[in-house]
């Protein structure tokens, strides 16, 4: 099952970078939701980019362009009763119940090397070293005893 809603979320986030150029610029698991639920956007001005969140008034009636659909998805917090009320502490959950760890670059600049993202369940356990600041996941790391049940996206 989680490697499933991994596929999902790993689809909806192409989807995100095919319309906006680039993968949500975050760590956090709510934006992550929020961003694929079509409520975050880079904002380009004066020569530097910013990844912000938009208020009801920047979307029609019918809501925002959502990446995925989350209702197929086990979360957590509360998605909004009307189309353009924005989710509230949502975040995307394994089958453990667990939020989905999603890691990229959280700026235009940084140490960040890898080429796309990491996303990730931490298993039955919740435990899990994260991957560094540069974003490569190292065989140190996926083979720490902390991660020996992680799932990772595209495995």
């Amino acid at each position: 099952q989680a490697k499933a809603e991994l596929a999902v979320i790993a689809q909806a986030l192409e989807g995100f970078k095919s319309a906006h150029g680039d993968y949500p610029w975050t760590t956090d698991s709510n934006d992550l939701a929020k961003a694929l639920l079509g409520w975050m956007k880079f904002v380009r001005s004066s020569g530097s980019t910013t990844f912000v969140g938009l208020k009801a008034n920047d979307v029609s009636a019918q809501g925002p362009k959502s990446f995925l659909d989350a209702t197929k998805l086990n979360y957590l917090g509360q998605l909004p009763t009307e189309a353009n009320k924005a989710p509230s502490n949502v975040k995307f959950t394994d089958p453990w119940g667990n939020a989905y760890i999603y890691k990229y670059r959280t700026g235009a600049s940084g140490s960040w090397e890898n080429f796309g993202y990491v996303l990730y369940s931490t298993g039955s356990d919740s435990a899990g070293t994260s991957v560094g600041n540069d974003g490569i996941l190292t065989t140190a790391i996926r083979d720490s005893s902390d991660n020996i049940d992680n799932i990772y996206s595209g495995e």
